[in-house]
């Protein structure tokens, strides 16, 4: 089994990838799985996807903080004390998969000033880029582990 967790592992909210060899069948992943989904959630994928993944979720925890920190700005920017900008940014970056914007709100407003500067673009450039640096580095770590 090739596993890729990343940081947020070691504070138990981690996903990890994993790929099973020829000769490794569930039954034998059993064990590892019992380890690693304590670290948070495991996916298998194709061994092809594992640098992608790697790259994908590793780096996007680093995208989500410089995110996280910027809504803590903006929070100071109109106000609140630092510490309470950063506690609430980080508790309203915990919901997922919620449509937060109803028609004329003012989510829909501030998402409309994200997509204008480019937000979404500059997140999905940068994923990109991430993927094709870790595919850059791969013969270079198959290198050292030879």
């Amino acid at each position: 089994i090739r596993s890729l967790p990343n940081v947020a592992a070691s504070v138990r909210a981690g996903v990890s990838a994993y790929s099973r060899g020829h000769y490794c069948n569930e039954s034998d992943a059993v064990p590892f799985l019992s380890v690693f989904t304590l670290c948070g959630h495991c996916e298998e994928v194709a061994e092809e996807y594992l640098d992608t993944f790697k790259a994908f979720s590793g780096s996007g925890i680093a995208f989500m903080s410089v995110i996280l920190e910027a809504m803590a700005d903006g929070g100071v920017l109109v106000g609140l004390p630092r510490a309470m900008a950063q506690k609430i940014a980080a508790y309203t970056m915990i919901v997922r998969e919620v449509s937060c914007s109803s028609p004329g709100g003012t989510s829909i407003h501030g998402l409309e000033v994200l997509e204008q500067g480019g937000l979404r673009a500059s997140l999905m450039g940068a994923i990109k880029r991430s993927i094709e640096r870790a595919q850059e580095l791969r013969p270079r770590l198959q290198n050292d582990q030879s």
